[in-house]
């Protein structure tokens, strides 16, 4: 079994009316079967740049979390976007212009990264993403053990012509 990391730009969701959406499916993730009670770590990030993050607004969103029992989830959160070996990410929920972030990189693309879901409208495409994950997720931790296997067809037994 793999231990999923979910990064979601903060900014694109938190203060929002659909705030309370993405919480009751990241609670939802939470509960999926085959994690077994295994806490992945979520990131968090936001574009210190261009963005005014009060930490005010971030923290009602962290204490509601922990509210709700998720005491050993952690919780990383960055001032930037970040593509790190370090931090390899198995799924990514980012916005279309997410490539612009990567200026200071010498790549021109995101390389630590499993899977990603790219949006252009926030209200619908983290949500969407967080569904997406969540069907990667139950098919990459699939029981193969219950398909019927093929058998392979082979014809080159000693009665075959092509010697």
């Amino acid at each position: 079994m793999i231990t999923p990391s979910l990064r979601i730009k903060v900014t694109d969701f938190l203060g929002t009316d659909f705030e309370q959406d993405v919480f009751q499916e990241l609670m939802r993730l939470k509960e999926l079967p085959n994690l077994n009670g295994v806490n992945f770590p979520l990131y968090f990030w936001y574009d210190r740049e261009n963005e005014r993050v009060d930490l005010k607004t971030i923290e009602p969103f962290i204490k509601y979390w922990k509210s709700s029992g998720e005491h050993l989830t952690k919780l990383i959160l960055y001032p930037q976007f970040f593509d790190t070996q370090n931090d390899f990410i198995w799924y990514d929920i980012r916005p279309q212009e997410t490539e612009k972030y990567l200026t200071d990189s010498p790549l021109s693309y995101i390389q630590y990264c499993r899977f990603s879901y790219q949006y252009t409208d926030p209200s619908t495409g983290i949500l969407e993403g967080l569904k997406d994950f969540h069907e990667k997720f139950l098919f990459v931790n699939r029981d193969n053990s219950t398909t019927n296997k093929r058998k392979q067809k082979r014809n080159d037994y000693e009665d075959s012509s092509s010697r």
